[in-house]
């Protein structure tokens, strides 16, 4: 019982420098590929490209015919063909194929951010997964140990050997695992069960699942890496962008749109052909859609900065969090695999040195800092996971 305690110890302080069957990054890359609110958004960005290039061409030409009869016979009648059409001014179209590509680009960070959104999610999904299996492990092992010492402890009450106040400790305690067993079990089925929803509702084979790497970059290549590479913060440079071809799409709009037509007249006496063009005058169609659209620039812009210091601010804090966090995790660790209290306990109990109430007491406690060991652990790495999320 002993020696099998001590090597469960040893697999949980060093299972995450162990191989599993499927690693972290290959169940993640099953959820990325099944995953149906991903391929939801992978359909809405090329529907969002394509809508973007929308509008981009002339309007198309008109042609219109007239048949207008005389009033008398002698005057006959009169035909007209017109072809029509309307350009606007030629730098325009320049500038809307800008903002259509600047859209494009949109549609394509907007689903990368969806996507690291809801790999972020069952990543920190699976952390939690790997946290309840090994709790479950550890109470598994805990609840035979009680198994035991009830079944030793029963047999000595009916031979008188011990009070019943003792039995019944050892029998509060057992009763006590078990229902913790059982609990944890149906948090591990459930998290099983959330998490194949997120594959698309397939089976995800998560036996001899273990963490990645702790290993974290400096804050500085942190930061860098955020503002460089965070969709979101991409994601409102590009509505930047846009906004400032917008504004110069306004301000071009005060420019005449022109108008070319292409007319036949047939009479009687004779027929006429020609050319005929124009120019729009914008007068006051065009009233505050400049200063509008400028507005809409600063906005944007202001948006920037301040998510910028946010996700900078934000990444500051957790930096500090987890480093603490692996402070604690390799004193837990160096205490934990150079020591096992519940070896020395069972020999203290078997030699009488302690009492039953005194020996649940300690074993109590013990249990409390492996427990504080793999919850330490399980929010360590999901905070790396929040930390890492834009390289997911």
């Amino acid at each position: 019982m002993n020696y099998r305690y001590i090597i469960l110890m040893l697999l949980f302080l060093f299972a995450q420098k162990l191989e599993a069957q499927d690693s972290m990054a290959d169940i993640l890359k099953h959820i990325e590929t099944n995953n149906l609110s991903i391929q939801s958004a992978k359909l809405q960005s090329e529907a969002n490209s394509i809508q973007a290039k929308t509008g981009l061409l002339p309007e198309n030409p008109t042609i219109t015919y007239g048949y207008f009869p005389g009033n008398s016979p002698i005057m006959g009648v009169k035909e007209l063909y017109t072809i029509n059409q309307s350009l606007e001014f030629p730098t325009k179209y320049f500038s809307k194929f800008k903002l259509a590509g600047t859209n494009q680009e949109q549609s394509k960070t907007s689903f990368l951010l969806d996507r690291m959104n809801v790999l972020l999610h069952a990543k920190k999904l699976l952390c939690d997964y790997i946290y309840v299996s090994q709790s479950l492990l550890m109470i598994s092992d805990r609840k035979e140990n009680a198994e035991t010492l009830l079944t030793l402890y029963e047999k000595q009450l009916q031979a008188g050997q011990v009070s019943i106040i003792a039995f019944n400790k050892i029998q509060s305690l057992y009763l006590l695992l078990y229902a913790k067993y059982e609990k944890t079990m149906q948090l591990q089925n459930d998290l099983q069960s959330e998490l194949n929803s997120i594959n698309g509702g397939k089976e995800l084979d998560l036996g001899g699942l273990n963490y990645d790497s702790g290993e974290i970059a400096s804050l500085d290549d942190l930061k860098k890496q955020y503002q460089n590479k965070h969709p979101e913060l991409i994601l409102i440079s590009l509505k930047l962008k846009s906004a400032a071809y917008d504004e110069s799409i306004q301000k071009q709009e005060w420019l005449p749109d022109i108008l070319l037509s292409y007319q036949s007249e047939f009479e009687p006496s004779g027929n006429y052909q020609g050319l005929q063009a124009g120019i729009s005058i914008p007068l006051w169609h065009q009233a505050k859609k400049v200063q509008a659209a400028k507005a809409n620039k600063l906005y944007v812009g202001s948006h920037l900065k301040e998510n910028e210091t946010r996700l900078i601010d934000e990444l500051d804090r957790k930096f500090v969090k987890a480093e603490s966090l692996k402070e604690l995790i390799d004193t837990l660790e160096k205490s934990l695999s150079t020591t096992s209290n519940r070896m020395y306990l069972d020999k203290a109990l078997e030699s009488g040195e302690f009492s039953i109430i005194e020996y649940i007491n300690e074993l109590s406690f013990n249990y409390e800092l492996i427990d504080l060991y793999l919850e330490t652990q399980r929010n360590y790495y999901k905070l790396l996971a929040e930390i890492d999320s834009i390289n997911l």
